[in-house]
């Protein structure tokens, strides 16, 4: 057998292998050498170019010779002499080590040297970057001492100026005259003037705003005077008018006048909700209060019905018949809503009209005769005649005005005037004088 491997398998070569050489004269097995080669095209032993083009394969002949007549001086000294080598190499690898220890020591103690350097250096560093912070701020402080130098020498001059003004504004002209004489530098006689004349803007500037100030105190004070005023009458106002609500209820509580069911219940229902629309009229702006007397005092024959009859005559027409009054029943306690039970009153503004004010009531007496049965059965038209009414269509009519009646009461009063007007919810606005 051959004493040759493969050095990419390390097996031997045997006569059954295909061997297969490189151009650079390495052989290898054929299976071995094209499994490299198709990862590498490099010579798997020295790593120069190969490729398939460049392999060829190899053939071995074998010889048949007698090895049984070695030389045993031959080997012994073969075996001495690799005896000695060993020994050698194994005084050279203790050496080796030794010197492998010894370095491995300095090695060590160079560490501990680095270590303790880099901890200097380190407080070096540190004790340098406080020195340079140190440094900066020093520096910073001198500028600024630089700087309160400076500022401190100024503010002395300005001190000292300031209190050559102020002993010029403090003194009398003799001595101010002395004083401007005496000074002779034009920097600080400049100073002086701008300061008087600082002074003299102030106090001018200030009598200004003290002028203005007193301007609008005084027309505070005017305006509240007024105000005053205004409360003051409106109050004796609200008094007269608490002052005649209250003898009014006092004669109403004083004089009950029972009437027939039939006759007061719609009446009666009319005043209760004239009397709640009355309550919630109280809460009418003055300016619409004043708008209204405006109107109703008006000398226009088209805004006031006393200037006017036309079609107002039964209004202005005095009552021949003895005639009852009826106020809406106000809310107390005592006094029933649904009693049947009613009182008079004279009222200061009973004998007034308005368009904006629907007729009083009339109940008949009972023994009024012929006069009242014509009352009663006929009524003006509004164009100088008269027409018969309809008591069916009276009382239809009485019907539908209870149902509205009693609806008003749970609804709002309406917001605009004209809409008050249409439905008849300024009847009885009660006008302070």
């Amino acid at each position: 057998m051959l004493n040759l491997n493969c050095v990419i398998c390390s097996e031997l070569f045997t006569q059954s292998d295909d061997v297969y050489v490189t151009i650079c004269g390495h052989m290898f097995h054929h299976t071995c050498l094209m499994q490299w080669l198709e990862r590498s095209k490099t010579c798997p032993q020295c790593r120069n170019k190969c490729t398939t083009r460049n392999i060829w394969r190899v053939y071995f002949n074998l010889a048949n010779l007698d090895v049984s007549h070695i030389d045993v001086g031959s080997l012994q000294e073969q075996l001495d002499n690799a005896k000695l080598a060993m020994k050698m190499k194994e005084q050279e690898c203790t050496k080796v080590e030794q010197q492998m220890k010894d370095l491995k020591d300095t090695q060590k103690k160079c560490l501990k040297t680095i270590a303790g350097l880099e901890q200097k250096l380190q407080k070096k560093d540190f004790v340098v970057s406080s020195y340079v912070e140190q440094i900066s701020v020093l520096k910073n402080d001198a500028l600024a001492a630089n700087e309160l130098r400076k500022e401190n020498k100024s503010l002395k001059q300005q001190v000292h100026t300031m209190e050559g003004a102020c002993t010029v504004l403090a003194a009398s002209s003799a001595e101010a005259e002395r004083l401007v004489k005496n000074e002779t530098n034009p920097v600080v006689l400049a100073n002086w003037v701008s300061t008087l004349k600082r002074e003299l803007r102030q106090g001018e500037s200030k009598k200004t705003e003290l002028r203005n100030v007193l301007k609008l105190v005084q027309n505070d004070l005017r305006r509240e005077l007024e105000s005053k005023r205004k409360l003051e009458e409106k109050i004796s106002h609200l008094e007269s008018d608490l002052y005649r609500a209250n003898e009014k209820l006092k004669d109403l509580q004083s004089q009950p006048i029972d009437v027939d069911a039939s006759s007061n219940s719609f009446g009666l229902n009319t005043n209760v909700v004239a009397l709640r629309r009355d309550d919630r009229r109280q809460t009418i702006s003055p300016t619409m209060k004043e708008s209204i007397k405006r109107i109703e005092e008006s000398t226009s024959p088209y805004l006031n019905i006393k200037s006017s009859s036309v079609g107002m005559g039964h209004l202005l027409k005095p009552p021949e018949l003895s005639v009852t009054k009826i106020s809406p029943i106000k809310r107390g306690p005592g006094i029933s809503m649904a009693s049947g039970v009613i009182r008079k009153t004279t009222s200061d503004l009973s004998e007034k009209y308005s368009i904006f004010k629907k007729p009083r009531l009339l109940l008949g007496a009972s023994g009024s005769g012929a006069s009242g049965t014509m009352a009663s059965n006929f009524a003006y038209n509004g164009m100088g005649g008269s027409e018969k009414i309809d008591p069916f269509a009276l009382r239809a009519e009485e019907e539908e005005a209870e149902a509205k009646a009693k609806e008003s009461t749970n609804q709002p009063l309406a917001k605009t005037v004209n809409l008050r007007i249409k439905a008849g919810t300024l009847r009885n606005i009660k006008l302070s004088k």
